[in-house]
């Protein structure tokens, strides 16, 4: 079910003035379910899926074109060819590490008021697998 879709003819100025309301009615959402025809119906958040900028933007981290930019683990990216690129492995970024501000350096930029859903994994819960990003763009922007 899809619960809130922002557009515009820009991008929101403040992640707070844009996730305030979403987030405020989800918790309420979340701590007491709905009541449809009746019954009242438990919900559970899933996933949050977004493009890889307002992934970026709502979580409050490095654009996917910085050094810290993995959502998934700690690897940091290196310049090569006007290009950001990250070769080999690193450690997984951690829910419970994110929310006491442990990748502040480099990684976390701004508060998120996601953290207020207390059941939302911000790292596993926000998947980085839009095909647009990890896919299209590299395969055919050279064609296009």
């Amino acid at each position: 079910m899809v619960v809130g879709i922002y557009c515009g003819a820009s991008k929101a100025d403040h992640v707070d003035d844009y996730l305030h309301p979403l987030v405020s009615e989800m918790k309420d959402i979340l701590d007491n379910g709905v009541c449809i025809d009746g019954r009242q119906i438990s919900i559970k958040l899933r996933a949050i899926i977004a493009g890889a900028p307002t992934r970026a933007f709502i979580k409050g981290v490095a654009y996917h074109n910085g050094i810290h930019a993995c959502m998934k683990c700690k690897i940091m990216g290196r310049s090569y060819q006007r290009r950001m690129t990250y070769e080999g492995t690193a450690e997984e970024r951690m829910d419970e590490e994110f929310r006491r501000g442990a990748y502040c350096i480099g990684h976390q930029k701004k508060p998120t008021p996601l953290l207020a859903i207390k059941s939302l994994d911000i790292v596993r819960d926000v998947p980085t697998s839009d095909d647009l990003h990890l896919v299209n763009i590299g395969n055919t922007q050279d064609y296009c």
